[in-house]
């Protein structure tokens, strides 16, 4: 926003423009991220800024999901151990290779979508 503000006391006798101009940004954290975001996400890239920003949601849900995936791996792991059953064990060995796989996988593709989205914000 754009707001004219007149000091007092002058009247642009001394040849200065009694106008000046003071920008104030945007209140709140919403308004303010629409503020320095919005035209990156309108611009000719919209649509691959766009896919960014959603692949890097996607990805950080499905880091959330697996990291679930893995408490729920916790109480199976322990309970084949409480219950001393082998062929559990190792069915659960297997499923958290599995699952620190992809978990590891994610991350990396996650932190690459983000940079990505990063950089061409700054360009």
């Amino acid at each position: 926003m754009i707001q004219q503000h007149i000091e007092a006391g002058e009247n642009g006798e001394n040849g200065e423009d009694p106008e000046e101009i003071i920008y104030e940004p945007p209140t709140g954290f919403f308004r303010r991220f629409l503020h320095l975001a919005g035209p990156y996400f309108k611009s000719d890239e919209r649509w691959m800024a766009r896919a960014l920003l959603i692949g890097t949601i996607a990805l950080t849900l499905i880091q959330v999901g697996i990291q679930v995936r893995i408490n729920v791996w916790n109480r199976d792991f322990f309970n084949a151990l409480e219950q001393r059953d082998w062929h559990v064990f190792i069915g659960q060995m297997g499923m958290f290779a599995l699952l620190v796989s992809a978990a590891m996988g994610i991350a990396v593709y996650q932190a690459y979508v983000k940079q990505l989205l990063q950089l061409r914000w700054r360009r």
